[in-house]
């Protein structure tokens, strides 16, 4: 998570120049991978999967 917008929106950065900016009610929160020896990037990716139905359905 790159910030939280003035409007509280979450906007993810994923290097210099790409940055997706997501409703917070789209967002699904999921305990911490980091115990299960996930780093942030591969627990971001867990997170998002769970947006997939919500994008493509």
């Amino acid at each position: 998570v790159h910030r939280i917008t003035d409007r509280g929106d979450v906007r993810v950065q994923f290097n210099h120049e790409t940055r997706w900016t997501f409703h917070p009610g789209a967002l699904t929160k999921l305990p911490r991978a980091s115990h299960l020896g996930f780093t942030p990037a591969q627990s971001w990716l867990l997170s998002a999967w769970t947006l997939l139905p919500w994008l493509w359905g």
